[in-house]
């Protein structure tokens, strides 16, 4: 993203020389056409400058509205995937949590089951204790 501001940072560079160079070019123009010891080529020569520059700077102004649309989309998927990242992270402390719960709630259940275990041991071993001595 940060390559992304930098292409606008110097296409902006460049939008700004080459305004400053079609302003010397249209000022340069209109000081050839006051006067009259110019020739008709080197006005034309004067001309065609300032119509490339200004298709250069049309191309530029294009360029940098492109490329501030595709930091637009790169922006809003940022905030996208962020808010994703954020809900992942919510439900993943949730799992955990009950997860934990889970764990505590199964250890009781096992100590429960040794406990239930243990008395039914005890239970037989008196019921076999009684069968014996009758």
């Amino acid at each position: 993203m940060s390559t992304l501001i930098d292409q606008l940072t110097q296409l902006q560079t460049a939008l700004t020389k080459l305004r400053d160079k079609y302003q010397f070019a249209s000022s340069e123009l209109t000081r050839i056409k006051a006067q009259p010891t110019i020739t008709a080529d080197q006005l034309q020569a004067v001309q065609a400058e300032l119509n490339t520059s200004k298709e250069l700077q049309q191309n530029l102004e294009q360029q940098l509205a492109r490329q501030a649309e595709e930091y637009q989309a790169l922006e809003q998927r940022y905030q996208s995937l962020a808010e994703s990242h954020n809900m992942l992270s919510t439900e993943y402390e949730q799992t955990q949590n009950q997860l934990q719960i889970f764990t505590a709630q199964n250890q009781k259940l096992i100590e429960k089951n040794r406990v239930a275990a243990e008395h039914t041991k005890l239970v037989l071993e008196r019921l076999a204790k009684i069968d014996s001595e009758n």
